[in-house]
C-alpha cells in the first residue's frame, strides 16, 4: 500500500477501468495496470484503508516468506499423529505414497486414479467456462477418492464420517415465494 496521505488513509492505485474522479500519483505499467505497485495486494486495487484492525497491521509487518515445501510439512506435522513431535520425514513418506495417484496407477472400488488425467485433459481445453466445471469436479472426486485410501505411517486415519466431495454449487437455482418463481 502507498504511505498515508495527509487524511490519514492508505490507498492502492485505482484500477484501469476506475472512474477518473481524482487522477492517482502513482502510474503503472501498460501491461500490469494497478499491479505493478501493489502487486502483493492485487485484491485492494482501488480500495481505501482508513483503519486497519490492529491483528491484521501486526500480521501484515510480521509477514515472512515460507517455501512450498516447508509449508507442506508443517501442515502434514499438525494432521500427523504426533503433532507435537518433529517428523522430518513425513513429507517425504507422504509425497512417495500420493505418487502412484499422480501417476495414475491407484484405483479404489469406485474410481481409477488414470481418470484424473482424463477429466484434466477435458479441462484444459479452450471453451466456455461452464464447460471445464464438470472435468476439473471429476478430477478433484477422484483424486480425493483415491487420497482416502493411502494410509501413511505417522499420518491419522481418515475420519469416516466425513465424505469430503468438491460439487457444482452455482447452476441456475430458482426458488419460489408464494405464487412467483
Amino acid at each position: 500500500m502507498s504511505p498515508a496521505g495527509e487524511t490519514g488513509t492508505s490507498s492502492t492505485p485505482p484500477r484501469a477501468n476506475a472512474p477518473v474522479d481524482g487522477a492517482s500519483k502513482i502510474k503503472s505499467t501498460p501491461n500490469s495496470r494497478g499491479a505493478a505497485v501493489v502487486s502483493e495486494n492485487i485484491g485492494l486495487v482501488g480500495v481505501k484503508v482508513k483503519r486497519v484492525r490492529p491483528w491484521i497491521q501486526r500480521d501484515i509487518e510480521q509477514v515472512k516468506e515460507c517455501k512450498a515445501d516447508a509449508m507442506l510439512q508443517a501442515l502434514l506435522q499438525r494432521a500427523s499423529c504426533a503433532p507435537e513431535t518433529k517428523q522430518p520425514e513425513l513429507l517425504q513418506k507422504c509425497l512417495k505414497a500420493v505418487l502412484p495417484v499422480c501417476n495414475g496407477q491407484a484405483s479404489t472400488s469406485l474410481v481409477k486414479s488414470s481418470d484424473i488425467q482424463t477429466a484434466l485433459n477435458e479441462y484444459v481445453r479452450p471453451g466456455v467456462e461452464n464447460n471445464f466445471y464438470g472435468p476439473f469436479i471429476r478430477a478433484t472426486n477422484t483424486a480425493l477418492a483415491c487420497l482416502e485410501e493411502i494410509k501413511v505411517d505417522g499420518m491419522r486415519a481418515p475420519v469416516p464420517a466425513v465424505d469430503m466431495i468438491c460439487q457444482q454449487n452455482d447452476m441456475p437455482m430458482f426458488q419460489k415465494h408464494q405464487t412467483k418463481k
